[in-house]
């Protein structure tokens, strides 16, 4: 299913990702990623860890990580919680409001 196939993914787009790290300016006061769509969290927090990592290890992430997870008020929102009650990896909030309204 798309828990198996999204990981997969991100895994083969992380070159992808690292290049689009390599041109982005971190000199803001906050650095926001956003995640539509988060449902349960696991994908979006392998992604938003995976960004995190390679941000840090090129050392030019010199601001706070915010991430915003976005989904329906209708979304599992406790599992999402609990997975980034164990992730310490950035600053997180969620938007329980639909991305098309």
């Amino acid at each position: 299913g798309n828990c198996d196939l999204q990981p997969a993914i991100t895994n083969l787009m992380i070159s992808y990702i690292h290049l689009s790290i390599g041109i982005l300016d971190v000199s803001f006061s906050i650095l926001v990623i956003a995640d539509f769509d988060a449902s349960h969290g696991k994908n979006s927090i392998t992604a938003m860890k995976a960004c995190t990592k390679y941000l840090q290890q090129i050392n030019t992430l010199v601001t706070s990580l915010l991430v915003v997870h976005n989904d329906l008020p209708t979304n599992d929102w406790t599992k999402l919680f609990h997975l980034l009650a164990e992730n310490k990896s950035y600053q997180d909030v969620t938007n329980v409001y639909s991305l098309y309204e």
